[in-house]
């Protein structure tokens, strides 16, 4: 029985390794090949794997209890879709913009919610078993290779192609968005695998870490200078913010585990007004530092020239970022077009397409005041769904519950909705994703019930 038990177990480890990895390669496919949108076999495989694991792995005991974020998101989509179809009367822009590859919230969130329940299907198994957990590492790092080879033949494929000007392909044709943000994701995908390694009663010894590190750090500055390479901005930044959540999770586990063992309910305010959050004002600036004048350094190793880098707005004197903040300056008058109820078309209606300001913000203009509510009452249940992990890595085998993990998906909520807030629209790509694989907390039914 034992055996038995043991053999499921080793086919559900490997089912859920290549679900994320036909995921990954679908991601990879569309960041290689911008201008003709691919890999949808990769896609169906993705969706087809992760429904056999959550049946085969008794995945759907995590459902039983009802999920109040849920509910809240299910009813902001409703009412995305009614004021979508009410100003433009346009049901091809609302199939991609709730289901497509490109702008699609639902198809975003569910491959985080897919990624989600894979992660923890992984967990469950190395809790249980530790040469599973062993052997889920491996695969970790065969999935890390992937990863790595597909961004470095991604790469040279647009080298070839690149200006003598700038640093930047040809035939770009302005098609960066989403390239950048399905390279976000797979970074979320790296980092959340490795954060649910350290999560693990028997953490990562220290070469192995340190090969994740090295590993993560290399596919990071892969994916920045790809970022630079297509003419994209939120991709280098996006994934240089995230390299930072890493670094953080990691020194917070290594170094103040102490202090998080201490608590007995996870609360945000943990990370800010506690011993942890008082050392990281000194720490932080100091991986902030760090980090960025890594980054520098490889760059001229490359004998890269910053004047031609498009985050340096190439040697000129306007950036996306004020070209950006001149934006602003049409908030006003596309909120005072329907304050209460929004309009998603507002922009063509007053100022022009793409005059919209690229912030979270413009849920209020778009979605109005009504919209902008419920979208933070979902944002208020997601966070308070976070209070429910309160065990220590040996005390259960969801991964939903253990205090360490749970620093990751806030940590790594947060750092996505600060980024969108500043300089991405509500329906960007990486936004929903996280609320899918951060924000959903699953509770087995014989567990804790959360608010």
């Amino acid at each position: 029985m034992a055996l038995a038990l043991i053999n499921l177990n080793f086919v559900n480890l490997i089912l859920s390794y290549l679900g994320l990895t036909f995921f990954v390669l679908f991601m990879l496919e569309n960041v290689k090949f911008i201008e003709s949108p691919g890999g949808y076999s990769y896609l169906l495989l993705f969706l087809i794997s992760s429904i056999i694991v959550l049946i085969i792995g008794n995945g759907l005991r995590y459902l039983r209890r009802f999920n109040y974020s849920f509910a809240f998101l299910f009813i902001f989509i409703i009412y995305f879709v009614y004021v979508y179809l009410l100003s433009s009367f346009d049901v091809d822009s609302l199939k991609q913009a709730t289901i497509g590859t490109t702008g699609g919230i639902l198809f975003s969130f569910l491959c985080g919610l897919f990624c989600s329940l894979l992660i923890a299907n992984i967990y469950q198994i190395s809790w249980q078993n530790y040469s599973l957990s062993k052997l889920s590492f491996i695969l970790y790092l065969f999935l890390l290779a992937i990863m790595v080879l597909n961004a470095r033949e991604a790469f040279s494929l647009y080298l070839s192609d690149v200006r003598k000007d700038v640093f930047l392909i040809s035939s770009q044709f302005g098609n960066y968005q989403r390239p950048a943000a399905f390279m976000f994701m797979t970074f979320m995908v790296a980092v959340s695998l490795a954060a649910m390694h350290l999560s693990l009663p028997k953490s990562l010894g220290r070469f192995s870490l340190l090969i994740c590190t090295c590993l993560l750090g290399v596919l990071s500055y892969q994916f920045m200078m790809l970022s630079q390479l297509i003419g994209s901005n939120s991709g280098m930044v996006t994934v240089f913010g995230f390299l930072i959540v890493y670094l953080t999770l990691l020194s917070i586990l290594r170094f103040f585990n102490r202090d998080l063992d201490d608590i007995e309910v996870f609360r945000l305010s943990f990370l800010i007004f506690s011993k942890v959050g008082l050392k990281y004002v000194i720490y932080l600036p100091l991986i902030l530092f760090l980090v960025f004048w890594g980054v520098l350094y490889f760059v001229s190793k490359q004998n890269i020239d910053f004047d031609s880098l498009r985050i340096f707005g190439y040697g000129s004197n306007v950036s996306s970022i004020e070209t950006r903040l001149a934006l602003l300056n049409n908030f006003i008058l596309h909120f005072s077009y329907n304050p209460l109820f929004g309009n998603m078309i507002v922009e063509k209606l007053t100022t022009g397409d793409g005059t919209y300001i690229h912030s979270l913000f413009a849920l209020l203009p778009h979605l109005g005041i009504v919209g902008t509510i419920l979208f933070l009452i979902f944002l208020k249940y997601v966070f308070n769904a976070f209070k429910s992990a309160k065990l220590n890595p040996s005390g259960s085998y969801c991964v939903y519950l253990n205090k360490y993990y749970v620093v990751y998906r806030v940590l790594g909520m947060t750092s996505v909705i600060i980024f969108c807030t500043f300089s991405a629209f509500f329906t960007w790509l990486p936004l929903w994703y996280a609320c899918g694989l951060f924000g959903m907390s699953f509770i087995d039914g014989e567990k804790l019930r959360y608010e």
